[in-house]
């Protein structure tokens, strides 16, 4: 594998910010924390491509960084072609059955609804099985890589770049996220034959991946919740009202973490208090800036 990522991985590739990656590690290695990677998508060599990079990064920590990665694969990697298959049996993974290729199960005319039930009864073991390994690796000090999309980053195909709901799921399991983008591409999909990964196109390229401050799980999904919820209520899905709406973001996600998530343990009260918060940040600051 090496050989050929020496051959098509330039000189100049390598990671960006080693010291986000070196703090991310530290946090789990010496303050014990479980560590998740959500790592942007578009080739086969982007799980290989990580670790070889951590490796080519030559210290100590970038070393072992790269040793303690497992990735989260979908099925469809052991069910295609042998040579994929043999390719993906190289690296350590847990394999699942992601919702995307469920739905294009049940999507056939061919399928009977006695056998989409069978093969959903089928996912849900395969997850099942997939979670609980997820939970034995973090506690043994694994760092668990998860691509959030669930597939490769097809140009043209924006949906092939949104993440998967069971995301959160993995952001419950976790302390410490660390996100990581990906420049470069030295494994390309040929746009005419995309669901071919023989077809796929190697080319040399200049591979840099950039990784976040760490970020916590807890936090970011508070924060997110609270956004959401704002979101419902306004309406405020457009782009460009994102960054109007911080003030309320970040203070929001204060009161959702210590009053709402920690200190109410009723269903109804939650909602109760959800609603309470979202009026008095709604009439707290002038509602025009926010359209």
């Amino acid at each position: 594998m090496n050989i050929i990522l020496d051959d098509n991985f330039l000189p100049d590739s390598g990671l960006i910010n080693p010291e986000n990656f070196k703090a991310f590690y530290e946090s789990v290695v010496k303050e014990g924390k479980t560590g998740l990677i959500l790592m942007e998508h578009y080739s086969n060599l982007d799980l290989p491509g990580i670790i070889y990079l951590l490796e080519k990064h030559g210290e100590d920590w970038s070393k072992d960084f790269a040793s303690r990665i497992v990735a989260v694969a979908g099925m469809k990697l052991n069910e295609a072609h042998p040579l994929v298959r043999a390719w993906t049996e190289g690296f350590s993974r847990v394999v699942i059955y992601p919702t995307r290729s469920l739905n294009a199960v049940n999507q056939k005319e061919e399928i009977t609804e006695e056998e989409k039930i069978e093969e959903e009864k089928r996912a849900r073991k395969i997850n099942f099985a997939a979670m609980r390994k997820v939970d034995e690796l973090k506690k043994q000090g694994k760092i668990i890589l998860v691509f959030p999309s669930g597939t490769r980053y097809r140009p043209g195909c924006p949906d092939t770049k949104r993440g998967l709901r069971e995301i959160d799921s993995y952001l419950r399991l976790f302390e410490n996220v660390l996100l990581v983008g990906v420049n470069g591409n030295s494994l390309r999909i040929d746009m005419e034959n995309p669901d071919d990964m023989l077809a796929d196109i190697v080319v040399q390229d200049t591979i840099t991946l950039t990784a976040s401050p760490i970020i916590n799980c807890k936090e970011f999904r508070n924060e997110v919740f609270c956004f959401g919820f704002f979101c419902i209520f306004k309406g405020c899905f457009q782009p460009r009202t994102f960054f109007k709406i911080q003030i309320f973001r970040r203070c929001g996600a204060v009161f959702f973490k210590n009053i709402l998530i920690e200190n109410i343990n009723s269903r109804i009260d939650k909602i109760a208090w959800s609603f309470f918060l979202f009026r008095f940040f709604y009439n707290a600051f002038d509602v025009s800036v926010f359209n």
